[in-house]
């Protein structure tokens, strides 16, 4: 009689977490970028967080801003001049539904720059240039080289440390 009862408190301490697991997590995004502040919210993969009650906060705790997802799960707002800050996006999904996003204080006045000459503009408009053209060969073939020679250096390592033994 006693194993029945330990035998049905072992399954009921396995199954009760499983309630927990079986739960949609919810799966938020945030991020500043060209003076707005952008939310991406789901469940999983392919549920999209429809009409959600999104909060942005400060380390505080005071609420700068609330808007809802649309159908997309998407949601932005422009950068306004209290939002310059560490912010704290939380999206309350219904009960035990809540994800929560970080967005540093750096990466939210880098989001609000707006050059404001033709010479700012055209030196960013020079870096983002570069960054689509990538690597060029002479970096690749460097970098290839700098991995080969550091594979012969541990090999060579390696080597004199048996003649050694």
């Amino acid at each position: 009689m006693k194993k029945k009862y330990i035998v049905l408190i072992l399954c009921m301490m396995l199954v009760l977490p499983l309630s927990k697991a079986l739960a949609h997590k919810v799966v938020l995004f945030a991020w500043a970028e060209d003076g707005q502040l952008h939310v991406e919210g789901s469940f999983g993969s392919d549920r999209k967080a429809r009409n959600c009650k999104i909060t942005i906060s400060d380390k505080a705790g005071k609420i700068i801003h609330t808007m809802q997802t649309d159908m997309n799960g998407d949601a932005a707002t422009p950068l306004k001049p209290e939002m310059m800050t560490d912010l704290i996006v939380t999206l309350d999904a219904g009960p035990g539904h809540r994800g929560v996003w970080n967005i540093p204080k750096a990466e939210v006045l880098a989001a609000n720059f707006a050059p404001s000459t033709d010479e700012d503009k055209a030196k960013v408009q020079e870096k983002l240039h570069q960054l689509e053209q990538g690597p060029s060969l002479a970096r690749i073939v460097g970098g290839i080289g700098m991995i080969f020679g550091l594979a012969l250096m541990v090999i060579l390592f390696k080597k004199n440390k048996r003649k050694v033994f």
